[in-house]
């Protein structure tokens, strides 16, 4: 799952080479989001 995910990633990121950026700080984003939700339910 994970790593079909990368691959579908890394084709859109060559298609448009100009939101590459933007689509890592998005993953970056996103990551963080669910770490931090799960610490949270980990916690709580």
């Amino acid at each position: 799952m994970e790593h079909s995910f990368r691959k579908l990633v890394v084709l859109r990121q060559k298609k448009n080479k100009n939101n590459i950026k933007k689509e890592r700080w998005f993953k970056k984003l996103i990551f963080f989001d669910f770490f931090t939700s799960e610490m949270l339910n980990f916690v709580t």
